[in-house]
């Protein structure tokens, strides 16, 4: 919105987002499965991506993000 800062925008847009549920997922194989959960587990995934839809709800910062608001 003019004349908003962009924080105040992003903050909304991920408000909004934290009350979605992701939808259901059809899996293809097992196999995908089993190799995709153990990636997970070796890359300790789980550390930031924990609970019933793997998110915290919190916006991490990162020089990424940096990059990618200051466009």
């Amino acid at each position: 919105s003019p004349g908003k800062p962009l924080a105040y925008e992003l903050n909304g847009m991920s408000a909004y987002q934290n009350t979605l549920s992701p939808p259901p997922y059809q899996s293809a194989d097992a196999e995908t499965l089993e190799r995709g959960a153990a990636i997970f587990e070796k890359a300790n995934c789980a550390t930031c991506h924990s609970g019933r839809y793997f998110t915290n709800h919190h916006v991490i910062s990162s020089a990424a993000d940096a990059a990618r608001l200051s466009i």
